[in-house]
């Protein structure tokens, strides 16, 4: 139950955030919201890893879905991200607002670095099936 309104929260987020990114001039200026609530879910210590995952994974599929983008690509970067906050949960001192900042920070950046491998990755295979 704590997990769909948890999917409620974030799905509720990506409609804010789809709102208000017509008033951000800077597209890549904007914060992901959907990202936030999967880095705070899994900070929170409770549950357990595939639990984690299958939350990340649904609200990254709905956020695919939301964005219009490749679908998977949100699904895939938010159960890594699921995995890596885990790690933080587990390895780093988040009980204080400033170890969870700096958790969602690291999340932020690794997450930024896996959509923009992926994207490399899959415009590479696109440019090889053309050739071929």
């Amino acid at each position: 139950m704590r997990y769909l309104v948890f999917l409620a929260l974030g799905y509720g987020l990506l409609v804010l955030e789809g709102a208000l990114m017509l008033f951000i001039p800077l597209r890549a200026a904007a914060p992901d919201l959907a990202l936030l609530v999967v880095v705070a879910v899994t900070l929170s210590r409770r549950g357990t890893a595939p639990t984690h995952a299958a939350f990340a994974c649904a609200l990254g599929y709905v956020a695919d879905v939301v964005s219009g983008g490749p679908r998977g690509l949100l699904a895939f970067t938010f159960v890594a991200m699921a995995l890596v906050g885990r790690f933080f949960s587990r390895r780093v001192y988040v009980d204080r607002w400033w170890g969870r900042m700096m958790a969602a920070a690291m999340c932020t950046a690794v997450s930024g670095t896996i959509t923009v491998a992926v994207h490399a990755l899959v415009a590479t295979h696109a440019t090889l099936q053309q050739v071929v």
